[in-house]
């Protein structure tokens, strides 16, 4: 009587976390219905048409901006502080950044991935390409509306599958009940937990935009070149370019000549030991040989 009991209970319950999960899915198919009336200029009712007094209000847009953009500079140093005193005031981070410095010229670059507040991108670009030259720039924007709406639809549904199953948890009575629940409530529970991340990252993609800045040094006749200027400046660039790796490879070359001449005269070593014992061994057959037709000439 007392497992009958318990089953009842347990049957209950599950009536109840079903119920409860069509309920959830319903509400969130009809508000996905609702934005993709919107978005396809309907009247706010996916298949139907729009009630009397009601309204459909679509989901903010989720828009992820990415920009890669490269300044030249005649002052290096003042466009690197003003980088980093915009990215400050407007209350943004400079995620990973990387200098260098070239060694023939003493010219120096710098690449930064900025991250600015999405509603700050314009005044930030606009202040720090003030004074300098623009050498190129390329943005890109995603709309993750649709993605952001499915994962927070699976979260509202896990979140009350999670909540039932607690509560089932409190009243199993039996170790195979307590498995299976604990078993399910333990699946529900890394999917939010995965879902959140992916929700924290799309949150942290559409608040702030990411900028790729590259800065560039040039010295104050070149900042302002024209274009054939630049292109002689490349083909002198080149050939002392070609000029200093021909020297540095004699450099290298007369620099390792102990150990270059060290491994040539031990693979000569080599050969000329293998080729003895090679002829060596040549002249021991042919004497056999030699003595055999000797032996059979007597016979």
């Amino acid at each position: 009587m007392k497992k009958r009991k318990n089953f009842s209970l347990i049957r209950f319950l599950t009536v109840c976390l079903l119920t409860v999960c069509f309920l959830t899915l319903t509400a969130c198919n009809s508000g996905a219905g609702q934005y993709m009336g919107d978005s396809t200029g309907g009247n706010g009712y996916y298949g139907g048409e729009e009630k009397p007094g009601e309204t459909a209000e679509a989901p903010e847009n989720k828009i992820i901006k990415t920009i890669w953009q490269t300044l030249r500079t005649d002052d290096f140093d003042a466009l690197d502080e003003k980088v980093k005193a915009e990215v400050t005031a407007l209350g943004g981070y400079i995620s990973s950044s990387s200098y260098r410095q070239d060694s023939r010229s003493d010219l120096r670059y710098a690449t930064l991935v900025v991250r600015i507040p999405a509603g700050k991108t314009d005044a930030f670009l606009d202040a720090i390409n003030e004074g300098h030259q623009l050498v190129s720039y390329r943005d890109e924007v995603e709309d993750v509306t649709l993605a952001y709406v499915d994962i927070t639809s699976r979260i509202a549904v896990l979140e009350a599958e999670e909540t039932a199953l607690l509560a089932m948890m409190e009243n199993t009575t039996t170790v195979e009940d307590s498995l299976a629940v604990g078993e399910r409530l333990s699946y529900v529970q890394n999917s939010l937990a995965s879902l959140r991340a992916q929700k924290n990252v799309y949150d942290n993609l559409v608040a702030y935009s990411t900028i790729h800045l590259t800065l560039d040094e040039a010295t104050v006749a070149t900042a302002n070149m024209s274009f054939f200027g630049e292109m002689g400046l490349l083909f002198i660039d080149s050939v002392e370019g070609i000029w200093f790796a021909i020297r540095g490879f004699f450099l290298w070359l007369l620099g390792r000549s102990p150990y270059i001449v060290f491994i040539a005269g031990l693979f000569a070593g080599i050969f000329f030991l293998v080729r003895w014992l090679m002829r060596r061994h040549t002249a021991k057959q042919l004497a056999k040989i030699e003595k055999r037709k000797e032996d059979s000439s007597k016979q």
